[in-house]
């Protein structure tokens, strides 16, 4: 059976039913999902689909897997890669047999990664073991009931209003030339990439907004630049971040070019690190630029600004995510202000008369039909 995904405007075949029923990827045309279905159908007919190819070298499944992937990002596919050949080498697969739930079972126990690395892992193993499945190198996933680790992860961390200045004073001391783009994503709460990527035709004076939206023609590390989420949104500008623009030169159409005119990726992080140790803030290494992101969404929550706004300026895909940031700097106080604002029900109750307040649901109609 061939199926149309109306919103992916892709093709998918299906074949068996029930438990035995498998799904092939998705396909831009019609006649590959048919070729995939008869190879499907090929092999039921010489009775291996059952069995699947359990004594394949699992590198070499690796290699199919990749090509299917071949439509998402670089980035994606490099952890994929990176993930399941440390896999290989770590625990010695050898074929498509030795992928075993024990395998992920003690890469939780032994690896020394975070814990949402961790799960990352645990993620992109099980994909790799649902290829598989829907590719029928295998009649089962075989680690697809493998849960992730348990734990909660660290919590987000946001800058009090005098470490900000303090590390913005450090920038502007030990590392000038990224100043400019860090006093930027303090008061913008851009992400780094959305502020790297900052051309002047993004920035309206005029209505002093800036506007964040997908670029394919610019590339990053080999891949045209996206939105997180698809996250294009306009944030309005203070009147410091308008002087802070207004006083930059024009060199090329970025606004934030590193000495040559490109884009100011290379040597970022580095630099970063280098201010933020001498800046004098307690825990310096717990600190990113991203930091800056969450004090900015913080700071506008703590200071009254509703939720949904804060989450359309922000980007982010639902509101859940922005009302995780509720812990720091006062957004947990502020909430509880706002909820002592409720009325006391206890005591409204007390104010009603005794002799309304002590009838009993139907008594005062039983009284009148007496």
């Amino acid at each position: 059976m061939i199926e149309f995904d109306s919103k992916r405007k892709k093709y998918r075949a299906r074949l068996g039913r029930g438990k035995n029923r498998i799904s092939s990827p998705m396909f831009d045309r019609k006649r590959d999902a048919e070729a995939w279905q008869a190879e499907m159908k090929s092999r039921v007919m010489r009775d291996d689909l059952g069995l699947g190819q359990p004594d394949m070298p699992i590198q070499e499944a690796l290699e199919q897997h990749l090509q299917a992937l071949k439509r998402t990002t670089i980035k994606h596919r490099r952890n994929v890669q990176v993930t399941i050949l440390s896999a290989i080498r770590r625990y010695r697969l050898k074929t498509l047999r030795d992928l075993q739930p024990a395998v992920l079972e003690r890469h939780k126990q032994d690896s020394a990664n975070s814990l949402s690395t961790i799960k990352r892992d645990i993620i992109l193993l099980k994909g790799f073991g649902g290829f598989l499945e829907r590719s029928g190198l295998l009649s089962k996933n075989p680690v697809q009931k493998v849960k992730g680790p348990q734990g909660k992860p660290p919590e987000k961390r946001a800058l009090t209003e005098d470490e900000v200045a303090l590390l913005l004073e450090a920038m502007h001391r030990f590392t000038p030339k990224l100043h400019p783009i860090i006093f930027f994503i303090a008061y913008t709460g851009l992400r780094k990439m959305e502020a790297v990527t900052l051309e002047w035709d993004d920035i309206d004076f005029r209505h002093k907004m800036v506007h964040i939206h997908n670029k394919p023609h610019v590339v990053v590390n080999g891949e045209p630049f996206y939105c997180k989420w698809g996250s294009e949104r306009t944030i309005p500008l203070k009147l410091p971040v308008i002087k802070l623009l207004m006083g930059l030169k024009r060199r090329t159409n970025w606004v934030f070019p590193n000495e040559i005119g490109g884009l100011n990726c290379h040597n970022f992080n580095r630099d970063f690190d280098r201010a933020k140790y001498k800046s004098g803030i307690v825990r310096p290494n717990e600190i990113s630029p991203h930091t800056l992101r969450h004090t900015w969404i913080s700071q506008l929550l703590a200071n009254g600004v509703d939720l949904k706004s804060v989450s359309m300026m922000a980007g982010h895909k639902n509101l859940s995510t922005t009302a995780g940031y509720a812990h720091l700097i006062g957004g947990a106080e502020k909430m509880h202000l706002d909820i002592d604002k409720l009325p006391d029900f206890e005591k409204c109750t007390r104010s009603v008369p005794a002799n309304k307040r002590d009838v009993e649901p139907g008594a005062e109609r039983s009284a009148v039909n007496l």
